[in-house]
């Protein structure tokens, strides 16, 4: 699924995140797609993104926010986080 063209058709800051392993087994958050708006949020063009690299390659490394990931993906249950574009630009995560 394309999730990119999804997102595309929202007015806001857009990504999709999953869970992935590297070589060595363990997990890490990765940022599967992302629009163009979510992507100059975080001082990037389109050409630079590259899907399924872990989120921390975009934003600044945040142990409550890859917590909130992983549960949502273990307990099947939604959760929206927002955060003003700003904040986000200076490395901050709002969970």
């Amino acid at each position: 699924m394309d999730c990119t063209k999804i997102i595309d058709q929202f007015p806001g800051i857009y990504c999709v995140l999953s869970l992935r392993k590297n070589k060595d087994g363990e997990e890490f958050v990765a940022i599967t797609a992302a629009n163009k708006r979510y992507l100059a949020s975080v001082g990037k063009e389109n050409e630079e993104f590259v899907p399924n690299l872990p989120y921390t390659d975009y934003i600044a490394p945040d142990p409550n926010f890859e917590s909130m990931v992983k549960r949502c993906i273990s307990t099947k249950k939604v959760v929206i986080s927002m955060s003003m574009p700003s904040v986000i630009r200076h490395g901050l995560i709002f969970t």
